[in-house]
């Protein structure tokens, strides 16, 4: 599966979201959610929180540079194979509206 179709399928996805009567609500309430917690974090959590980022980071760095081509073959495969499944699930909800 190319970049370019990965593209599409999350704006397959966006434009479901956004279509949805449901979606405006979760949005507003996420971002009710996101403010808040910005209020409610203090500054030593959120450095916390950036220097955790940044270790998950490296981490993730070096873990992709162990794993072997079978790894990332098998998981490009899976992912190719989900894609496909939520293609024909964005499909079928097409069709229905």
């Amino acid at each position: 599966m190319s970049n370019k179709e990965t593209v599409f399928e999350w704006e397959d996805l966006e434009e479901l979201w956004e279509g949805s009567v449901q979606g405006s609500q979760i949005q507003i309430q996420l971002s009710d959610l996101m403010n808040e917690l910005k209020a409610n974090t203090s500054e030593f959590e959120m450095n916390a929180m950036k220097q955790d980022l940044k270790d998950l980071d490296q981490f993730f760095s070096d873990f992709q540079q162990m794993t072997s081509q079978f790894e990332k073959d098998a998981i490009k495969n899976d992912l190719d194979k989900i894609t496909r499944s939520l293609r024909s699930f964005f499909d079928f909800f097409k069709k229905r509206n």
